[in-house]
């Protein structure tokens, strides 16, 4: 097979103004140096390469509430007829990786999709910009927003990509976030292919609140590492709470300052006048891991007057905020062995447990790893997130733009 032709081709909000005189930084139309003819019968396909976007002035776009760009071009295929992911071509966090300078923001587009062009004749592209709620965005006046695109000519036999979106009102209005149906263009039949996640958009409310939990006594304070940015953080949460309690002259939750364990965490009940009652101190696990805990510690610790308990590692915040994963599965694969049992396992997706921010969030596969799909003919993709043991993992949508996306690329097996 030979290989196929690609066209690299530059737009500019500042170009074709005297055909197109109402381009402005975030939504711009121009021509192209060639026109396509009967696209849909010779397989083109348009792929996102870089974005260029100017960030001078007081108005500047990252003032904005919002922490995640959309790129929609309207001359692709539309992924969903009448929903606002209609012509997403790509998506980026803001702010993007690369800074060129201070007032022009750069971004590479390192595994974005390659998307179907459907038109008959094509002679333009549209571009719009939007936030993760396709609101339109402000960029300010200044160098023009430039966008470089790769145009590839090639017959999708051999490899292409497939995006699936968790919303489909009009033909799966049961979808959910976390288990949901995609439908395809056209019944296929993927005989000695194999499929492998390259990217992954979804809303914040798929991140976890990672906790730790302790009781002293008859009382239970609990804590959401997630939001500690610092072990001082948690360190000042607790002791505020035994501060506020009514342990508060009986316990002391601190660092020891001097000695061997020097820096080590440690409970103490101290001596107080008529007390002899022995209190009971129950960290949860995650708990004894930011503590610094290294051996297996008991449930229940008894503090006597006069007594302490000393962790026996450094305190660390990251300890107790290690990252779980969500379980992606899809109902096209052959199964394979998760946790003892049979399952149709796509990808482990980490699930971010820092700070909560606002916006979507884009999760990138760093190394592709393929599954052989079911030799039938396919008509939808059927996917869902569960948890490490096979249980379901519900997420729950803030608000009804929210959406799951999901691009997957397909390829034949060697």
């Amino acid at each position: 097979m030979e290989a196929p032709k690609s066209y690299y081709i530059c737009l500019s909000s500042a170009s074709c103004l005297e055909t197109f005189p109402d381009n402005k930084g975030s939504a711009f139309t121009n021509q192209l140096p060639f026109e396509l003819k009967n696209t849909y019968n010779n397989r083109f396909y348009i792929q996102l390469k870089k974005i260029g976007i100017c960030t001078k002035g007081k108005s500047a776009w990252w003032t904005q509430s919002f922490s995640y760009v959309k790129v929609h071009i309207y001359e692709i295929e539309k992924q969903t007829e009448g929903m606002n992911s209609t012509h997403f071509a790509g998506g980026f966090s803001f702010p993007p990786e690369e800074q060129c300078s201070h007032d022009y923001a750069m971004h590479t587009f390192r595994q974005a999709p390659q998307l179907l062009i459907r038109f008959q004749q094509l002679h333009k592209l549209t571009v719009k910009l939007t936030d993760e709620n396709n609101q339109d965005i402000l960029v300010p006046f200044g160098s023009p927003t430039i966008l470089w695109l790769e145009l590839t000519d090639m017959e999708p036999k051999d490899e292409f990509i497939i995006t699936c979106l968790s919303k489909q009102p009009d033909m799966y209005p049961g979808n959910l976030l976390h288990s949901f149906i995609s439908p395809l263009p056209t019944e296929m039949t993927m005989k000695n292919y194999e499929v492998a996640l390259m990217q992954l958009v979804y809303p914040p409310e798929l991140q976890e609140k990672v906790m730790a939990s302790l009781k002293i006594g008859d009382l239970m304070f609990e804590y959401n590492l997630s939001e500690m940015a610092t072990t001082e953080d948690f360190i000042e949460a607790v002791q505020k709470d035994i501060s506020e309690s009514k342990y508060n002259n009986l316990i002391k939750f601190k660092r020891l300052r001097h000695g061997p364990s020097k820096g080590h965490l440690t409970f103490v009940m101290r001596w107080v006048r008529g007390v002899k009652t022995p209190i009971t101190v129950e960290p949860s696990p995650n708990f004894t891991k930011v503590c610094g805990q290294t051996l297996t510690p008991r449930a229940k610790t008894i503090l006597r007057p006069g007594k302490l308990f000393i962790f026996d590692g450094q305190p660390d915040i990251r300890l107790g905020q290690e990252n779980p994963v969500a379980m992606l599965q899809c109902d096209i694969i052959d199964p394979n062995i998760m946790c003892g049992k049979q399952a149709q396992l796509l990808h482990c997706v980490p699930v971010l447990t820092n700070k909560p921010l606002e916006g979507q969030r884009l999760y990138e596969s760093t190394q592709l790893a393929f599954h052989r799909v079911a030799n039938y003919p396919i008509n939808r993709i059927g996917l869902k997130f569960t948890n490490p043991d096979g249980t379901h993992r519900n997420f729950k949508a803030s608000n009804p733009d929210d959406c799951v996306i999901i691009s997957l690329l397909f390829r034949r097996r060697k």
